[in-house]
């Protein structure tokens, strides 16, 4: 009650606001402590704090949120303001308080007041069910988010004390963003996949050995993008903040565009000679033994699709339609990389002649729910990267292979069926039903169109490309005669078949657990089936 005495009498006050009468009226009663107080003097004195509040937004925000939490109006009252600045006085200072010095205006709390303080983890989840709730982006991207503007909030509070360990979102203000996105530019790059790693884990470096180590400037773009998106959410649509902090960091922008466009390195597709070597059946054997390893890359050399697309299919994706007997997977928001990567893929005749539909019966029959049941996508590595494992793999084999280049990944496989689309003759159209926008972006730097006219090319052609339509009543005929035509890499599928019936011998299933491969340390397991390969070698590539 003291404590209490001390601030309200030592703080010049205005008039009870009328927005408080209503509030201030219902109370007859209240305590402190162990006091209990009901005469007027000291209703008045409540009043009178309560309109101070009016005039520190940041002790008001604070009252309210701890009174809606805990609906205790003391712990509210005490939780508003720092208590370090209040004097304690002695206990005759219930008859005679002493007078306290108004506490010093906090840096936060000057400035307009926003309509609806919230506290940033509660922006946060709030932004995070209205993205999904309203499909503005697809809920990969969504979480990925708001994983990294968490982050974020941690980086802010660990760098200014005068916060609390969830700040309100009108406490953040440009000169936390900048530091963070300085701290950003300094960091190493993170290399998610690892492809352009050799075995030993360093950094493979390119012609002029520089390396690249920091974030790239199209990454800090995004993170710049990802905290627009954010604060621009929280000012206009639920009026949490008054100010939008990245407007600060328009000029950083701008040059990280600059950068971006100047720095901009594509992939490279796959050259002949570099499939033959890469696909050689026994070394691909041994260096694939597990399902995922072995198929990944072939799926990914015969439509272009993504490697995360691949290691998170699930069976349920995978049918065949009804009429034409053409099989497809179906890349759907949840784990496509944005709107336009939402599509259906035929399985064309190479990958069935590799053994491909055998291996999907003998995962249904073992009532597997993904593609590759062996591999675990729930624990907080897998969900945040869940190509790490196939990409490591894959950046292995390239450099067993002697196939090193910063620039030839497994993503080089998607601009390897891109270029085989385009030399073809295929239909950008068609193109862009089968790999996404990339066909449109290599189409425009080959010189095929224009960037004025790749503007007049709709991306519609992904919503109703899987449903018949006028003139097309199997809309996936042609995605699947363009591919059979255009893609054909010279490997040894024959070989290849057989190295694929071994890999499907050694995926099982063993009472709830998938497993699948052989361990490498069983050399002489290892030897016999090498040789089992070895007897089935021909001269010439049969296709």
């Amino acid at each position: 009650m003291a404590v209490l005495n001390a601030f309200i009498e030592g703080v010049p006050m205005p008039h009870r606001p009328s927005a408080f009468n209503d509030f201030r009226n219902t109370i007859s009663t209240w305590t402190v402590g162990n006091v209990s107080v009901a005469d007027d003097d000291d209703q008045d004195r409540l009043g009178r704090f309560l309109a101070e509040l009016d005039q520190r937004p940041a002790w008001k925000a604070t009252f309210l949120e701890i009174l809606g939490r805990t609906n205790n109006l003391v712990e509210a009252i005490s939780g508003c303001h720092q208590p370090s600045q209040i004097q304690v006085p002695t206990a005759t200072a219930i008859q005679a308080p002493v007078v306290a010095p108004a506490p010093a205006p906090s840096p936060y709390g000057s400035g307009p007041a926003p309509k609806n303080p919230m506290r940033f983890s509660a922006a946060l989840d709030s932004f995070r069910d209205n993205a999904l709730k309203n499909r503005t982006t697809v809920p990969r991207t969504t979480y990925d988010r708001h994983e990294f503007l968490q982050k974020v909030g941690q980086y802010v509070v660990g760098i200014d004390d005068r916060l609390d360990k969830d700040p309100w979102v009108h406490q953040i203000h440009t000169h936390h963003l900048t530091s963070f996105m300085d701290a950003s530019a300094q960091r190493v790059g993170r290399q998610e996949s690892k492809e352009t790693r050799g075995s030993h884990g360093t950094v493979q470096t390119d012609e002029d050995a520089e390396a690249v180590k920091t974030l790239k400037p199209s990454s800090l773009l995004k993170r710049l993008s990802d905290l627009s998106s954010f604060f621009t959410w929280a000012t206009q649509e639920v009026q949490a903040a008054t100010e939008n902090p990245v407007n600060g960091l328009e000029d950083r922008r701008r040059k990280l565009t600059q950068q971006a466009n100047e720095e901009k390195a594509e992939y490279l597709p796959f050259q002949s000679h570099h499939l033959t070597t890469i696909f050689e059946p026994e070394r691909y054997l041994m260096e694939g033994r597990f399902s995922d390893y072995f198929w990944t890359p072939l799926l990914g050399l015969h439509l272009g699709t993504r490697l995360k697309e691949l290691v998170t299919m699930e069976m349920r994706l995978i049918g065949c339609e009804e009429g034409s007997g053409i099989w497809y997977m179906d890349v759907k928001p949840e784990f496509a990389k944005n709107k336009n990567s939402v599509r259906r893929l035929p399985i064309v005749q190479p990958l069935i002649d590799l053994g491909f539909l055998e291996y999907l019966q003998q995962m249904r029959e073992l009532g597997a729910k993904n593609l590759f049941p062996h591999r675990d996508l729930t624990g907080k590595t897998a969900m945040r990267l869940p190509s790490k494992l196939c990409g490591d793999a894959f950046a292995k084999l390239l450099n067993v292979c002697g196939v090193v280049h910063p620039q030839l990944v497994f993503h080089s496989f998607r601009h390897t069926v891109i270029s085989a689309l385009q030399d073809g003759g295929t239909p950008l159209s068609t193109s862009m039903q089968i790999v996404g926008h990339q066909a449109q972006d290599h189409a425009v730097r080959t010189g095929l169109i224009t960037r004025e006219e790749a503007r007049s090319v709709t991306l519609s052609t992904y919503t109703h490309a899987d449903r018949p339509r006028m003139n097309v009543q199997f809309p996936l005929v042609p995605l699947k005669e363009a591919l059979e035509r255009c893609v054909q890499p010279p490997i040894d599928y024959r070989r290849l078949r057989i190295a694929a019936d071994i890999v499907r011998e050694h995926t099982l299933r063993q009472g709830k657990e998938f497993v699948s491969g052989w361990p490498k340390l069983r050399k002489g397991y290892a030897e016999e089936v090498r040789r089992r390969l070895a007897e089935s070698r021909s001269d010439g590539h049969a296709s």
